[in-house]
């Protein structure tokens, strides 16, 4: 039986201190975020949360949105948030006036990504940029962000992941062979922010 993978960053494990996943809430700009899913790579910009990429200084993953609903007035928890969202009337939302993320920044953590191309036992080490990090499902509230490894020669200066292993999986196939390989297309990394603010 084959594994599914839903997309974007899963949290793996913590190098250092506990284990434990806490999430912190940060905000966004009212009525002018970009669209956000569960699982994408996230920066502050100018004190508001926005979708990180290639180079920046990330904060963390992004795993829950909350705002209060325009119209209705009710409070909206959701893994994914449309773009240009606001709170009604600006009002008070767990403190924030603003819509907010539940964002695991946690510099120590490491997360699980698929690949965009196939990678080699020679990556481990090695740096990769995101592609997809705006892009999502609306239904499964799950990012696409994906580790890309191809194309102009990634660096310190165009890279926001470092490859620190592969994701083994204890589902096994029908032909006793784990279900994630090094060489096959996206393949599932553990990975650590090459640059965490």
């Amino acid at each position: 039986m084959a594994v599914t993978y839903l997309g974007g960053l899963t949290r793996s494990r913590t190098f250092v201190g506990d284990s434990i996943q806490r999430l912190k809430a940060y905000p966004l700009r009212n009525g002018d975020n970009a669209v956000m899913y569960s699982g994408t790579p996230v920066k502050l910009s100018v004190g508001y949360l926005d979708v990180a990429t290639n180079a920046a200084a990330a904060v963390g993953v992004a795993t829950m949105f909350q705002w209060i609903d325009k119209t209705t007035g009710q409070p909206q928890y959701s893994r994914y948030i449309p773009a240009a969202t606001s709170n009604k009337n600006s009002g008070y939302n767990e403190g924030f006036t603003t819509p907010f993320a539940l964002v695991d920044d946690n510099p120590h953590a490491s997360f699980i990504i698929a690949t965009e191309t196939s990678v080699s036992a020679g990556n481990l080490g090695g740096l990769a940029r995101v592609t997809n990090a705006t892009a999502g499902s609306a239904t499964t509230g799950r990012s696409s962000a994906k580790a890309d490894l191809s194309g102009t020669a990634v660096s310190a200066g165009n890279a926001l992941f470092r490859i620190v292993g592969i994701h083994r999986i204890s589902d096994i196939t029908s032909a006793g062979a784990e279900d994630n390989d090094w060489n096959s297309t996206s393949t599932l990394v553990e990975v650590l922010f090459q640059n965490h603010l």
